[in-house]
């Protein structure tokens, strides 16, 4: 298991509560849990060998995303939002500043009308990865790709770092409008890595900080390894827990944002009727002072009543506030959705054109 805290990156024994054996049992049986685009009726030999075949021939990471990459996900669906080459520019830094933002090749998440405008203003700095708001949010399912000949340890700090920040994004969704943060120890994120054939897969989970001056600590469990090029079996079961991962992702996602959307409108109903009540209060109060005075001059009567009238016009325009948030907050925001793939401006955004972790 794979240790990410306060900027550092170690090896760490398992510890009690959080074994690696554990956090695999936690989704074991939905990862393998067969698929009909991978059956054996619809993924024939000639398909297979056109994957090694590309695969054989890919020089560098732009031709394993284009014509590798794509067997392994399957048909793109509308329903898992996806981007790719997109800079982490919006969250605020994990550890102390000193890593560049992520950029992970693929990621997954939410379209950010899913969720409450609420939730999304006040965790924005946890679940909004970019700074174009048309992106999708809560991210936590990523793939890092490299050439052939390219770097397996590189590979692994970027899934650490992508699954660190989508652990991070989904604990801030799972504990909105909690009055104590809460930790669970189950993985909520995935991550995975394709290089030279060679697909893996990781589960990241968050814990509490070991000390009160310290910030929390974001666990890597390595969950399996396929050989993907060398027979259809391996691909087979390789590309049914790549995409069930990616499923069960999916389904974390969306019972955390109802869950949080849920919170959302209780709070502004709850909120409503309290200033319901308070503004009732206050215009009893002056009803009340109002009868113990009538045998005053009728000019001070009708200052008293024009307070009245003033309190009830404040109570008519209080609910009519609500029900117009309410029905915002629950409205649909048109957001103008693009490819989401990064055009020639992400190197003006990062000019060394590297990830640098």
């Amino acid at each position: 298991m794979a240790l990410l805290t306060n900027g550092q990156l170690m090896l760490t024994y398992p510890m009690v509560g959080c074994r690696p054996q554990k956090v695999r049992q936690a989704f074991a049986a939905a990862l393998v849990v067969s698929r009909r685009s991978l059956s054996p009726s619809r993924l024939s030999v000639s398909m297979f060998e056109t994957f090694q075949s590309h695969s054989d021939r890919a020089k560098d990471e732009n031709d394993v995303k284009a014509h590798v990459i794509p067997i392994i996900m399957g048909p793109t669906q509308l329903d898992h939002p996806m981007a790719m080459g997109t800079i982490f520019g919006n969250p605020e830094p994990l550890t102390d500043g000193t890593l560049a933002p992520a950029s992970p090749d693929i990621y997954h998440g939410a379209y950010p009308e899913e969720l409450d405008r609420s939730v999304r203003d006040e965790l924005a700095s946890s679940i909004i990865p970019s700074t174009m708001q048309d992106k999708p949010m809560v991210p936590n399912f990523f793939l890092e790709i490299k050439r052939p000949n390219g770097s397996t340890a590189v590979a692994a700090r970027q899934a650490r770092y992508d699954g660190a920040l989508g652990a991070r994004a989904m604990h801030a969704l799972q504990n909105y409008g909690k009055g104590e943060l809460e930790y669970d120890g189950n993985a909520y994120a995935f991550s995975s890595t394709y290089h030279d054939g060679m697909l893996k897969l990781y589960a990241h989970h968050i814990t509490a900080a070991s000390a009160a001056d310290l910030r929390p600590e974001y666990h890597m469990t390595q969950v399996d390894t396929w050989a993907m090029t060398g027979n259809m079996d391996d691909f087979r079961r390789g590309a049914t827990a790549f995409r069930n991962a990616r499923d069960l992702a999916k389904e974390h996602r969306d019972r955390f944002i109802q869950a949080a959307n849920t919170r959302a409108s209780q709070a502004r109903t709850a909120a409503a009727k309290a200033y319901v009540i308070a503004t009732r209060a206050e215009a009893a109060a002056t009803e009340a002072t109002i009868a113990e005075s009538r045998g005053e001059s009728k000019g001070k009567s009708r200052t008293w009543r024009r307070s009245v009238d003033e309190f009830q016009l404040k109570l008519y325009i209080g609910l009519q506030r609500f029900k117009t948030v309410e029905a915002v907050s629950q409205s649909a925001i048109p957001i103008q959705r693009e490819s989401w793939v990064e055009d020639s401006n992400a190197a003006k955004r990062n000019p060394t054109g590297s990830k640098m972790i």
